[in-house]
């Protein structure tokens, strides 16, 4: 059953996954390798009580960061500030 986890995890790395998809991959693979498919229910819920504040505060930054880069790339100046 081992085999179940591993192969696909060396075939996504070999075609050039991200490593964190990767292990995402592997650890549903496992809890279904060995049966244990409704502990899958608290991953959600592990994957956002872990989550820090800062790095979602963060995700949106760079995003307007990058908008208000396009925007002067596109016409030549920063958006007026009213």
């Amino acid at each position: 059953m081992v085999w179940l986890v591993i192969v696909p995890s060396v075939l996504f790395l070999l075609a050039g996954s991200a490593l964190a998809y990767v292990f995402g991959a592997a650890a549903v693979l496992s809890f279904i390798a060995v049966d244990k498919i409704q502990f899958l229910a608290i991953l959600p819920q592990r994957i956002f009580s872990q989550l820090d504040v800062f790095a979602l505060m963060a995700v949106v930054i760079i995003f307007c960061h990058l908008v208000a880069k396009l925007v002067a790339s596109a016409t030549g100046r920063l958006p007026d500030q009213d």
